[in-house]
């Protein structure tokens, strides 16, 4: 799912970094058998990949270390066009309604200018960090830009949330007692 080029850590196949620890919660939205999206999900309380790699992006506010927002990282989605946008849709409803069981306030990320701007064309409140800033190169040697911030969920439209919502009518959460404990999320 590597489309932006990042030089990503490999261990056969499988992309890992020392932030795939046990405290990481890893989503997938899948179509039948094939992944199609997913994103991993850190309380900010724990080392994660935001603030411990990229804490020059956060200029103008810190980066929050609290057990009540989580940093999202690894996000991705596959397809083109229409399919690609409704699986988006469904991986950030999948986000905010995992976020909400959780009890989280707000969700932290780097990302891509790209990213960004399809969160506010989709509706998403985002506050942002800083300004964007460099974070290196891609494996064909362009620069990298990014921005780092977070998408406080109390301030989401509910337009935004109830669409959201909507694209997760056909999604089954599965193994719901391993993410949340003994909690149960009710359909």
């Amino acid at each position: 799912m590597d489309e932006l080029g990042w030089d990503l850590k490999l261990v056969g196949e499988e992309e890992r970094d020392e932030f795939d620890t046990d405290d990481a919660l890893h989503c997938a939205l899948f179509e039948g058998h094939k992944v199609v999206g997913g994103f991993r999900l850190t309380p900010t309380d724990r080392p994660y990949l935001s603030r411990d790699i990229f804490p020059q992006l956060a200029t103008v506010r810190p980066f929050p270390v609290r057990a009540d927002m989580a940093e999202i990282s690894r996000l991705g989605v596959v397809g083109e066009g229409t399919e690609r946008f409704r699986r988006a849709l469904a991986v950030y409803g999948l986000m905010m309604e995992v976020a909400r069981a959780g009890r989280f306030v707000s969700l932290v990320a780097v990302a891509d200018l790209i990213y960004e701007r399809f969160l506010r064309r989709i509706g998403i409140a985002t506050h942002r960090y800083g300004p964007p800033g460099c974070v290196g190169t891609d494996r064909f040697g362009r620069t990298l830009h990014a921005v780092a911030g977070e998408i406080p969920l109390g301030e989401q439209p509910a337009q935004t949330l109830a669409r959201l919502r909507a694209s997760l009518q056909d999604v089954e959460i599965h193994d719901v007692a391993s993410v949340f404990g003994p909690q149960r999320l009710s359909a």
